[in-house]
């Protein structure tokens, strides 16, 4: 009852309206992620070393705008003043796509502007973290969760649209004219629904710029948190990129089966988000992400290997089950972690889709090499693996050596 109790608050109300920004943001990202290795490599005639390269380059302008935002906003406390630059630049980024679709504008938006624009979720996360620092953390938990299965709506139901629009022999290149009409509506939430600019947090160090007050949060355990997480979400976001690049090899298939596919795992997704915060009161969120790993590695050895097989759908349901953790668990588990300075977490957040990027873009650069998308679920699987037991057996050692002091 208090759960239901608090949607009434103006905490919740500022929720709304993140919420929207999020369902939103994640209906261009559904749009053109599932397709974008189709688009890359034969939309737009990119090689995949330059696809690998093109990736590696977006993830590191998109760390680097993550964390001078995230500090910047630690400071001013400007993040609707924020998002709403981000959101400009968003539909800058499409409209340049609508207007001159080629190979040299594909590159520059997916490698510069798009990824200085991802930065809003960073300040979307931050604005909930506040939005919910009165709640207790059950409650707090499960809200990331609500706010990270809005994000998966799109996913269920933008794939499913694009799936049935390509059938009916549309370009795949139109979902840069729909993220453009989209990025308004984001930029129009933003200016009229999100919580007025915060105050900066009072418990930020007084430091003489930027550099220097993000050095405390430079910690060994904080580092390595990073490092384990970042091997864990590998897994979705290569999926998401390979799921193409699988689908056009094999006879069987074609591009309006990525959208269904995609949408299926959404669909199925959505329900566990919500559901799974609830074992937290049966395990630790270390504990969680470990069963995670261990659930989503096998739906990658089993999703290649089984991508031609009638059987494919089937393995839809572990990568639901692993999604739902890895996507969700995260977000609560660093943000508790670092309350006194939720922007520097939101960019931690990026720092781990950075590096599972700079991963991915290496993995398929592997395909390339040895000419097999076998590679994929193998390397994949094995990396995402490592990520989960790494967490588990960092926080354990952690808490042993916390008893011990």
């Amino acid at each position: 009852m208090g759960s239901i109790l608090k949607f009434g608050t103006l905490g919740a109300k500022g929720l709304g309206a993140i919420s929207l920004t999020v369902f939103l943001s994640g209906s261009i990202a559904a749009s053109f992620a599932p397709y974008l290795s189709i688009l890359a490599t034969q939309s737009f005639r990119l090689s995949p070393n330059e696809f690998a390269v093109m990736l590696a380059l977006g993830a590191i302008t998109e760390l680097f705008a993550s964390f001078y935002f995230g500090l910047k906003t630690d400071h001013s406390g400007k993040r609707r003043f924020t998002s709403l630059v981000l959101s400009t630049l968003t539909f800058f980024g499409a409209l340049l796509l609508t207007i001159q679709p080629d190979k040299p504008i594909f590159f520059l938006v997916h490698a510069i502007v798009w990824p200085i624009s991802g930065a809003i979720s960073g300040q979307l996360l931050a604005m909930a973290n506040r939005c919910t620092t009165d709640w207790d953390s059950f409650d707090k938990d499960k809200a990331f969760a609500y706010i990270r299965a809005v994000l998966a709506l799109p996913f269920i139901l933008l794939p499913l649209l694009w799936s049935w629009l390509l059938q009916s022999d549309w370009e795949i290149t139109s979902v840069y004219p729909f993220s453009a009409f989209i990025a308004l509506g984001i930029f129009i939430v933003c200016l009229k629904g999100l919580p007025s600019d915060i105050a900066p947090s009072k418990k930020m160090p007084d430091a003489r710029n930027l550099i220097d007050s993000f050095k405390p949060s430079l910690t060994r355990i904080a580092l390595l948190r990073v490092f384990f997480l970042s091997m864990l979400t590998v897994g979705p976001g290569l999926y998401l990129l390979a799921v193409g690049l699988v689908f056009i090899e094999i006879e069987e298939r074609n591009a309006s089966d990525v959208g269904s596919f995609v949408a299926l795992i959404s669909f199925l997704e959505i329900p566990l988000m919500i559901i799974f915060p609830l074992l937290l009161k049966f395990l630790t969120k270390p504990e969680l992400l470990a069963v995670g790993s261990a659930i989503y590695a096998v739906f990658l050895f089993s999703f290649v290997k089984m991508a031609a097989s009638e059987y494919l759908y089937l393995s839809a349901i572990m990568g639901a089950a692993g999604a739902a953790i890895i996507l969700t668990i995260p977000i609560a588990y660093l943000q508790e972690a670092m309350t006194d300075t939720p922007g520097v977490a939101g960019a931690f957040l990026t720092t781990i889709g950075t590096i599972s990027g700079l991963i991915n873009a290496l993995i398929l650069a592997m395909v390339s090499a040895y000419d097999g998308i076998l590679v994929i679920g193998i390397v994949g699987g094995i990396v995402v693996l490592i990520g989960g037991a790494g967490i588990l057996i960092l926080e354990r050692c952690n808490t042993i050596s916390a008893g011990a002091s």
